[in-house]
């Protein structure tokens, strides 16, 4: 292929001083919106793209209606049952976010769900040059209704591998035309979500043991394997694994959020980089996964926001954070921003700086990092952490037969927009050439025995791979075996000998393990970690177990954390007192506390491990209850009054979150108001007996509240459950599960409260009386009306409670005048504005003249605040009344004129859309044809920038800006502290640097005004070259250009020929928040500008 030279230093971007400088391989060709690349024995790629991002496979951010429902669907059947029933023909008057008539048949429907497909693309070297020259369609379709993305691809063995929610699919071209002609699903039931756009399944890898690895995202799976086996984790990430074809599949870990892509290390060891949730001061997260482990992650976290036990059990924290549950591994640190594509050098590079490292895509910031792990006791450290390359917004990664890493670019940020690339990277100036000598030959070419077992001791992890998976198919375990039992054989050789052998194992192949016994008496500490993974998945037996069990004693805590996993498969009997060693000081090692915990589960009957911990106090116990909790053992319920608080707390956690032990409920119910409940165990607790519903659950709950002095823990979240105890949430408040609860009677409820309804009204807490109040109101309690009235003119009274009692006033049928004279009087100055707009919102319910006068009042105050004029104008809303409508029409006049209050102009402008009034719609086509010097600046074709500059709510915009689910701030930008994400600018002091009409045009066209710094360009150069960077600096006469490796450079402008605008990945915000939203969140930004200083007082002179 020819490629011009421009394109040719196009193809280059990187410059001199990064540490990797990636090269565009697919050159001139468009390869559209890739997720992830793979690489055949010939050096064929196969790239993954996608268009069914958000337009067929929904983002529940764009219908947030339905996120009770979706967090209760489990299965991608109940999902399409959904969908078929919600996007019904003709149901849907009109699109919504990116769901549209796609199919042009005149409906918004869920077959519009069907119109997009994903491609596997097949790009090919043709001329050997050394770029991608031709691009085909290897395959298409994978657009069924419930469908996610192509969002994972993998070569191996003539087969390439795909990952499309619900399925994972194997495809292959067998008549050599380039396209696949066989298509086959090996396994298929994930994604029962909707979820977030991008949390799919992905991460395709071939593992070190011969078997597939991939991940899920939080859309989770309902899994069936070809046995017959079923598998649950509708509500979280996981990391899976089966046979080439599909047979043998398995949960290998879960409770990750969105994990893209995982890697080995030359010991096998699983690592990955998951994406955090969204919230302030997280992060995302370094893991070292376990096989049976559980990192913590539901997908109901994410609605819950920091109000969920994944924020307030600190499960996000690196080990040893307060409250954090023992039953998960935490992650390693807290790293990284948008990680993406991700892998380990496998040792083939000769020299340079990353042998040994793992490489990371940094998606939303276009960086690349490498770092290296140190052992650390029972995990790893991070160490060597640095960017290696800057500019690129990296996706998948794969290492190809030639050595280098390729990745996937998605050209342009999130939108798809039809673009994409692959790129190569020279890992080191130096690689070892026999490995592509080797992996460019097809399994179906025959490599002599001999050859193949001394290939074992190879550098080149992917060689050894290859050559044990090849003497598996050869039979030759015993040699494989016979290799690994010497001592004096290299290292890595007898690990992947131990591997291959462990194949035959697994597969039924090597029917006596008797002789690989010998491997759990190595000298080598991780020879016998391996021995252990392979021995776990031969027949079990007592003699075996035996074996496994000897190695808890070993002083290596790999050796103890693998022991105690692989007994957990095996299961036998193995002493309780032969896991531990020091029993306080391993329960402090999370990853070894997972192995152990794990074969004490396995090994132990639920009545021995309940008779010890009730015997202990101390770890022994704690250790007792996990592995109680792991079986999912109602026995829990016992242990619920023990000594020990953290026996208590894991007891109530295992009892209560996720699916939980239903018949262990009550006996949770019941601790509630037990001396000394732990404070994680009394919420979940005081929820079981919302959950029971019953009479004496909720007198239980009042009883303790109303015991419990002011400002008590729980009192405030008591009264609250309480308060929707005929109707819970649909999302559980503790662990967010969706729950469907019989409605329960308001009679029996009404009848409870009764009863205690002079204590009720004696609490006297701001707070808490106000909730209480709530209670008489909605269960309409008989409160003498001359108190009612008394708490209602009380000045002194917290606003919330008047608030409540007009509430309860406004209820009432007797005495009208009484009443209409409070509500007078409440509405008038002097008194609180929620207190006036309750006040006035009556007021325009009970007496229409009354209620003019007052809004007329407060209409033309001067003094009255902005919420109380925006309250009478939501009063007017669907009013058709004479003297309602004038109103209108004079706030019009108003807008038209520019006599109106800034902060109003956004309530009458979307008042007077509404109505069908002719006066009204004059007065608005009025103010829209005329403004400053001609005309309005337009947001959108019918709504103008002004009215969304002033009038928010800061509280508002606070909330919407830390934990609106679409607009999703928190996740590029740092907004008033020095946590978060520093993808987009930092916002901490936006108020000084910008303009409200600034900050709403940024929001409404985020690439209109690009911060210096954010936002890439495309630089051409007068000379024939060309650079991409962000320009940090520009004057009249230079750019300062900040290019992919973190350095600046310096153009003068007049070498320029042309500049590409900067792209920049915020998507515009308008369709993602309301008019109103954007109005709150302007209100919020432009409030942040630096703190005053104090001026030093100057000494006089004497």
């Amino acid at each position: 292929m020819r490629v011009s030279l421009l394109a040719l230093f196009v193809a280059s971007i990187a410059v001199l001083g990064a540490e990797v400088k990636p090269f565009k391989w697919s050159g001139e060709l468009n390869v559209p919106d890739p997720t992830s690349v793979t690489f055949d024995e010939a050096g064929n790629a196969y790239i993954a793209s996608t268009t069914r991002r958000k337009a067929g496979d929904l983002d529940i951010r764009e219908h947030r209606a339905w996120i009770a429902d979706d967090v209760g669907l489990t299965s991608p059947a109940e999902k399409l049952a959904f969908y078929q029933r919600e996007l019904a023909p003709g149901k849907m008057k009109a699109g919504r976010g990116s769901l549209k008539d796609h199919n042009k048949d005149g409906s918004v429907d869920w077959k519009d769900l069907t119109f997009h497909q994903e491609r596997i693309y097949k790009l090919t070297d043709t001329d050997r040059d050394g770029v991608a020259d031709k691009i085909t369609v290897f395959a298409e379709g994978f657009n069924s209704p419930v469908s996610g993305i192509a969002a994972g691809v993998l070569y191996f063995d003539g087969w390439v591998y795909l990952t499309a929610i619900p399925d994972v699919w194997r495809l292959k071209d067998t008549d050599g035309d380039g396209v696949a002609d066989v298509k086959e699903v090996i396994a298929t039931g994930f994604g029962g979500h909707i979820s977030y756009a991008g949390h799919d399944m992905h991460g395709l890898r071939l593992g070190p043991d011969g078997r597939i690895y991939w991940t899920v995202g939080d859309k989770g799976g309902n899994v069936t394997s070809k046995e017959g086996r079923h598998f649950f984790f509708a509500h979280e990430g996981a990391v899976l694994r089966c046979e080439p074809d599909g047979s043998g599949f398995e949960v290998f870990a879960r409770g990750i959020r969105n994990t893209q892509e995982i890697a080995f290390d030359a010991f096998g060891n699983v690592i990955g980089v998951d994406n955090d949730g969204d919230q302030p001061k997280e992060r995302e997260r370094l893991i070292y996964v376990l096989e049976g482990s559980d990192t913590g992650w539901r997908n109901q976290h994410q609605y819950q926001t920091i109000e969920s036990r994944w924020m307030k059990e600190n499960m996000w924290m690196p080990a040893g954070a307060p409250d954090q549950p023992l039953s998960i591994t935490p992650p390693i640190a807290n790293y990284s921003d948008g990680p993406a594509g991700f892998l380990f050098e496998p040792g083939h590079a000769l020299d340079g700086d990353l042998r040994g490292h793992f490489m990371l895509d940094q998606f939303p910031k276009g960086k690349m990092d490498a770092f290296t792990l140190a052992p650390d006791r029972d995990t790893f450290r991070q160490e060597k952490l640095r960017v290696i390359n800057e500019g690129l917004m990296g996706i998948g990664m794969t290492w190809a037969p030639d050595g280098r890493a390729y990745f996937a670019d998605w050209i342009g940020g999130y939108p798809l927009d039809g673009k994409g690339a692959i790129w190569s990277i020279e890992i080191a100036p130096n690689l070892d050439k026999s490995s592509e000598s080797f992996l460019s030959k097809p399994f179906t070419v025959a490599i002599p025995k001999d050859e193949l077992m001394g290939l074992l001791a190879h550098r080149d992890q992917r060689v050894r791979v290859n050559a044990s998976i090849r003497l598996n198919r050869l039979g030759a375990w015993q040699e494989m075996l016979a290799l690994a039992l010497k001592p004096e054989t290299p290292r890595f050789a007898r690990i992947h000998a131990i591997w291959g052998y462990g194949m035959g194992v697994r597969l039924g192949k090597v029917a006596d393990v008797t002789a690989s016994l010998a491997l759990l008496e190595d000298a080598d500490t991780e020879i016998r970690v391996q021995a252990l993974k392979i021995l776990s998945e031969a027949k079990p037996s007592q003699v075996l177990s035996g074996k496994v069990g000897a190695q808890l004693a070993h002083k290596d805590l790999r050796v103890r954390t693998q022991a105690g996993i692989s007994l957990a498969k095996l299961g036998g009997k193995t002493p309780f007192d032969s896991f531990l060693q020091d029993a306080e000081a391993d329960l402090r090692l999370p990853w070894l506390r997972h192995g152990l915990v794990s074969g004490l589960a396995g090994t132990q009957s639920s009545e021995d491990l309940l008779f010890l911990a009730q015997q202990k106090t101390g770890a022994e116990a704690v250790f007792a209850t996990l592995a109680l909790a792991r079986q999912k053992s109602a026995l829990l319920g016992k242990l619920l009054s023990h000594a020990n608080p953290e026996v208590v707390t894991e007891a109530a956690r295992a009892i209560h979150d996720d699916e939980g032990i239903p018949t262990a409920q009550a006996a949770l119910a019941a601790a509630f108001g037990q001396s000394n409940l732990p404070f994680h165990a009394a919420r979940r607790s005081l929820n079981a007996n919302v959950r029971l519903g019953d009479e004496a659950s909720l007198r239980r709950l009042l009883e303790w509240t109303l015991k419990q002095p002011a400002g008590a823990p729980l009192r405030t979240e008591a009264l609250n459950a309480i308060l929707t105890y005929d109707q819970p949430p649909l999302l559980d408040t503790v662990d967010g599960t969706a729950k469907k609860y019989a409605v329960r009677p308001l009679a029996m409820v009404a009848g409870v409260l009764r009863s205690r309804q002079d204590d009720l009204l004696a609490i006297q807490k701001p707070e808490e009386r106000a909730l209480a109040l709530g209670l008489l109101v909605k269960y309409e309690m008989d409160i003498p009306f001359p108190v009612l009235l008394g708490l209602a003119e009380d000045l002194k009274a917290a606003p919330t409670v008047r608030l409540q009692t007009l509430r309860l006033l406004g209820r009432k049928n007797i005495e009208a005048e009484a009443i209409l004279r409070t509500l007078r009087s409440a509405a008038g100055e002097g008194n609180p504005s929620e207190v006036r707009i309750e006040a006035i919102t009556q007021l325009f319910v009970r007496d229409l003249a009354a209620a003019m006068q007052t809004a007329r009042l407060i209409i033309d105050s001067k003094s009255a605040k902005l919420p109380e004029k925006q309250a009478v104008i939501a009063a007017l809303r669907g009013r058709t009344d004479v003297v309602s409508v004038k109103l209108l029409q004079e706030l019009v006049d108003r807008l038209a004129s520019r006599k109106l209050d800034a902060g109003l102009k956004l309530d009458v402008f979307e008042l007077a859309k509404e109505s069908r009034d002719p006066v009204v719609a004059a007065g608005l086509k009025k103010y829209l044809a005329v403004g400053p010097k001609g005309g309005l600046k337009m947001a959108s074709p019918e709504l103008p920038y002004e009215v969304l500059t002033d009038g928010g709510d800061v509280v508002l915009g606070k909330a919407i800006v830390n934990g609106h689910l679409a607009a999703n701030c928190t996740a590029c930008h740092r907004i008033d502290s020095d946590e978060g994400s520093e993808v987009g600018p930092t916002l901490r002091q936006i108020g000084a640097q910008r303009t409200k009409a600034e900050i709403a045009e940024s929001l409404i066209e985020p690439s209109a005004k690009i911060v210096a710094g954010f936002g890439i360009e495309t630089i051409a150069l007068k000379d024939g070259t060309s650079l991409a960077g962000s320009v940090v600096k520009e004057s009249a006469k230079t750019l300062e250009v900040r290019l992919p490796d973190g350095k600046t450079q310096k153009l003068a402008v007049s070498a320029i020929a042309s500049r590409t605008p900067p792209v920049s990945v915020m998507p515009p915000m308008l369709g993602i928040l309301t008019p109103a939203e954007i109005r709150d969140v302007v209100a919020y930004l432009s409030g942040l500008k630096p703190k005053a200083t104090k001026a030093k007082p100057v000494k006089a002179k004497k």
